[in-house]
């Protein structure tokens, strides 16, 4: 089986298990008699788990080999999710759920660390491009089928779907052939220097922060999509709202695989500053559309043009992300997903705080006013170009300098050489008199 497969199905493993609980919380509140925000919690300490992780992998992989790290991430997903599968009270869920993202996290970005060394050049780009068709179309059936498994065979089973996906990967990876490696030794001060040459560029705070805070924006509903679709029809089951629930986070990911389809063609068009200024007046007319949805069948297309806006977004804030320190790239994308998946810790009590002070309408205008608020910030902070250097000689706020002439004394000594040579009967040139 070829490496990239392998690593492809590594990538929608870790994926798959990142969304499998989102449909699930009213079955959750439901079998273990906890309030709907408490069973959220299952998404934040995953994400929150998955952010901490990010600048601790990376490391492991380059000090034990990529192929290496990515097994033992493997098997420990794997085993986290067998735990919350018999797992018999919702501490234990909790605790295996905080485990899970230790693992989950580790998995993508050394998978797309392991494609920089299996490839070069072009193909690299190609490779790290086609991966994303990977890790969205996990998120996506991983909702989706954990909605519909929940009301067939209940939550459980919905896990046990997970652990499966997530065994297959495990057999794929130890069977591919281990690679020699050499250690690499990965001092304190190593790490530390990259991530000061991140930090070093200015633009680098306002990132990760616009990162943060659209992580919150477009991830904190998902937890309680099943109680807003309860909200507008309270004659429906538990089930039929994890269902439900399911297919609206699946939309959402219909939306990122459309902008990776057509990429090229947003790229060519629009260039990132008329990308993300488009997106923004996606989000703010999909927010509002939201406000005002009648029933939970017409917020699917709003879903799916909202998760488009959000990968538009994502990508530009991801690509502005590779340009901050060339020679510490790595530990650059680290601080870019452990950015994102805090802001998705954070989502879900935002929003739960905003719907209780504001309502379901009340939330979704809130939403749209801040993707407005965060798009000034991202072209004014981090799409726009750096500054051009001052071109040299001229003053900051000033004239143009005349650059200095050359020293009288230099060209004083020239010039009686020349006469002293021309009296002597000397051709006059640089042989003569320089």
């Amino acid at each position: 089986m070829p490496l990239f497969a392998i690593l492809a199905v590594c990538a929608f493993a870790s994926s798959f298990a990142l969304r499998i609980f989102d449909p699930l919380t009213l079955p959750l509140a439901a079998a273990f008699a906890r309030p709907t925000p408490q069973v959220a919690l299952l998404t934040t300490i995953y994400a929150f788990s998955y952010a901490a992780s990010q600048p601790l992998i990376g490391p492991l992989g380059d000090r034990f080999g990529r192929l290496r790290c990515i097994r033992w991430c493997c098997v420990g997903l794997a085993a986290c999710l067998l735990v919350s599968a018999v797992a018999p009270s919702f501490e234990v869920l909790l605790v295996a759920r905080a485990a899970s993202g230790v693992f989950g996290g580790g998995l993508v970005p050394v998978v797309l660390a392991a494609l920089g060394d299996a490839y070069e050049g072009p193909r690299r780009q190609i490779a790290i491009g086609r991966m994303l068709v990977a890790t969205i179309g996990g998120q996506l059936l991983g909702a989706l089928v954990s909605g519909q498994v929940n009301a067939w065979l209940g939550w459980r089973a919905a896990v046990w779907a997970a652990t499966t996906v997530t065994g297959a990967a495990v057999v794929l990876a130890c069977a591919v052939p281990g690679r020699p490696h050499h250690a690499q030794p990965v001092s304190e001060g190593g790490v530390l220097q990259s991530l000061r040459a991140v930090l070093r560029d200015p633009r680098s705070p306002w990132l990760f922060g616009c990162v943060l805070v659209e992580g919150a924006l477009f991830f904190g509903m998902f937890p309680y999509l099943g109680e807003w679709f309860a909200a507008l029809d309270e004659r429906t089951g538990l089930d039929a709202l994890a269902r439900r629930a399911g297919i609206a986070i699946a939309a959402f990911g219909c939306g990122g695989v459309l902008y990776a389809l057509i990429v090229p063609v947003l790229v060519r068009r629009l260039g990132m500053t008329r990308m993300c200024t488009t997106a923004t007046a996606i989000a703010f007319a999909t927010f509002a559309a939201l406000a005002f949805a009648p029933g939970w069948g017409w917020t699917l297309l709003p879903l799916a043009v909202l998760g488009l806006a959000f990968t538009m977004v994502h990508n530009s804030l991801q690509t502005r992300a590779t340009e901050l320190a060339t020679a510490a790239r790595g530990s650059a994308m680290a601080l870019f997903a452990s950015a994102l998946f805090l802001g998705q810790a954070l989502g879900p009590p935002v929003f739960a705080a905003l719907k209780h002070a504001l309502g379901w309408p009340g939330v979704f205008a809130a939403h749209a006013l801040a993707v407005c608020a965060l798009a000034v910030v991202v072209l004014r902070r981090v799409v726009a170009p750096p500054p051009s250097p001052r071109p040299a000689g001229r003053a900051p706020g000033g004239p143009r300098l005349r650059r200095p002439r050359r020293a009288p004394a230099a060209r004083g000594r020239a010039r009686p050489a020349r006469r002293s040579a021309a009296r002597a009967g000397a051709p006059a040139g640089p042989a003569a008199g320089w």
